[in-house]
């Protein structure tokens, strides 16, 4: 049995190794152990400022990036700035090494170690683009799950574009009072009424916290990628 446990400590490094120098020879791809991330990027000339997509939950396997791609180019072209949509574990090209889909297991957005490791994907872009100021859109699970982690990392995402999220659990007592909050939601959402972001937005302004709610008219759940009122606000920021 020891000898079987030594040769697991001297294997599981080299099986990490070998993971992230494949994930590291894929082109648009990133290695945020323990998992191979893919990603679309937009170029832009601004370079102080980046802008990172996150996606809520879709069907196990989706090509998320076929359609937040789009979105990504013309954020980029209409605000110059560099533009990352990321594809969370088990959607478009990124591993399940260790995470599932988050529709697999709904409760791994709450988990510590997966909130953790999309801090470190947000660390890892920030540092790569050296960017200054961090705007993260995220939609539904996504927006819950950057909400979650503006309570614990302080200083890491200068603006957040919440959309259609659920947000009854975050304590905004904790937030990140330096940050920006547009708290976005579809006045036909039924998966996540606009009841939660309305209520949000309230906490938020109780916090004095610099809040902005925009509701969108004649929509329901997934609205992010389409709807301009959203690319215009994105456009509006500094």
């Amino acid at each position: 049995m020891k000898n079987i446990l030594i040769v697991l400590v001297f294997i599981s490094p080299i099986f990490s190794s070998n993971i992230e120098s494949k994930c590291e020879k894929k082109p648009n791809h990133i290695y945020i152990a323990p998992e191979c991330i893919e990603l679309s990027t937009a170029i832009g000339e601004q370079k102080d400022s980046l802008i990172v997509l996150l996606h809520g939950m879709w069907k196990e396997g989706a090509n998320v990036l076929g359609i937040y791609s789009s979105f990504a180019q013309d954020l980029s072209m209409q605000t110059d700035k560099t533009v990352v949509a990321v594809a969370q574990p088990g959607y478009s090209g990124s591993t399940t090494n260790k995470f599932k889909a988050i529709i697999s297991d709904k409760k791994q957005t709450k988990n510590k170690d997966y909130l953790e490791f999309i801090s470190n994907i947000l660390k890892n872009l920030k540092q790569k683009h050296k960017a200054k100021t961090l705007v993260v859109v995220a939609h539904s699970a996504g927006a819950s799950m950057i909400a979650t982690i503006m309570t614990k990392e302080k200083q890491l995402i200068q603006v957040a574009v919440l959309a259609g999220g659920k947000y009854d659990k975050i304590d905004t007592k904790k937030l990140d009072k330096k940050a920006k909050y547009i708290v976005v939601y579809g006045e036909k959402d039924k998966i996540s009424p606009p009841k939660r972001s309305i209520n949000f937005h309230k906490n938020l302004q109780k916090q004095k916290l610099n809040t902005t709610i925009l509701p969108i008219k004649d929509v329901g759940h997934s609205f992010l990628d389409t709807d301009d009122k959203v690319v215009d606000v994105v456009i509006a920021l500094p």
